[in-house]
């Protein structure tokens, strides 16, 4: 797991990479300091996600929560 950019007034965006028996798993999540995150930073986790195996159905912008929070995983 890796701080792949953050912004710690504003955001942070994470990278794992899971290993077991031979297959990885790519997980990404994207924290923010509010509810609501800008548009740009939501296109850059986007392409992020793509750049790092994920497929675009794999990438879920949850809606505004207390945790604001979103994801992305290879399956």
């Amino acid at each position: 797991m890796r701080m792949f950019d953050v912004k710690p007034d504003e955001f942070v965006l994470v990278h794992t990479i899971k290993t077991k028996g031979g297959v990885s798993e790519v997980l990404n999540h994207l924290y923010g300091r509010t509810k609501d995150l800008s548009a740009d930073l939501k296109k850059r986790f986007q392409e992020f996600s793509l750049k790092t195996g994920v497929k675009c159905e794999n990438i879920v912008i949850l809606p505004p929560n207390d945790n604001s929070v979103i994801v992305s995983e290879t399956t």
